[in-house]
């Protein structure tokens, strides 16, 4: 029996900070368990962001899901026969689909757990689409910014007031042969 957790952090800048959490534990003698989340702030306010947040008021959940569909179009024989209309009742406006979603530093990520829309070997499945292709869905400020020079990027977090900052505990322990846990 085992469990993990691993944080990813995908992007990084001024404007955002995104990372994806996977969760797997092995309690029972068939297969393990995944659980994903993701986290995504707007730097420049310390707010954390849905769907709702990033995409032009106009969006439209079915625009949104024929985008995340044709990212998945090369896997489509191995996912569920109705993945379609499982991903528009995912990510239609309101729906609870608006934090299944990250940042990466080439596009929007949305991500399905095993049993999702696909069987458990497919594993967590994630259909990216490109900043270049979310222009009459995305709000200008969340693509991010070409460098204006060659230079290196630093990111110093800003937040108005300090209440809005965030940590991890992690609590671990070993067991007698000082294997982690």
């Amino acid at each position: 029996y085992f469990a993990s957790v691993s944080y990813i952090l995908t992007r990084v800048d001024n404007q955002i900070l995104s990372f994806h959490i996977t969760n797997r534990s092995q309690t029972n003698e068939i297969h393990s368990t995944y659980a994903s989340s993701a986290v995504n702030y707007d730097m420049k306010t310390g707010v954390s962001l849905i769907l709702d947040d990033i995409l032009l008021p106009n969006w439209s959940g079915s625009m949104l899901a024929e985008r995340i569909c044709e990212a998945l179009s090369d896997i489509s024989d191995n996912l569920d026969p109705d993945y379609k209309t499982i991903i528009q009742q995912r990510f239609a406006k309101g729906a609870g689909g608006n934090t299944a979603w990250y940042f990466s530093d080439t596009g929007l990520c949305f991500y399905f757990d095993p049993y999702d829309i696909a069987p458990f070997f497919m594993g967590v499945i994630t259909a990216e689409i490109p900043y270049s292709q979310l222009g009459d869905l995305l709000r200008p400020e969340y693509c991010p910014a070409k460098p204006e020079s060659s230079g290196a990027w630093s990111v110093e977090p800003w937040f108005p007031d300090s209440n809005q900052r965030f940590s991890f505990v992690i609590p671990m322990s070993t067991d007698a042969d000082g294997e982690s846990v």
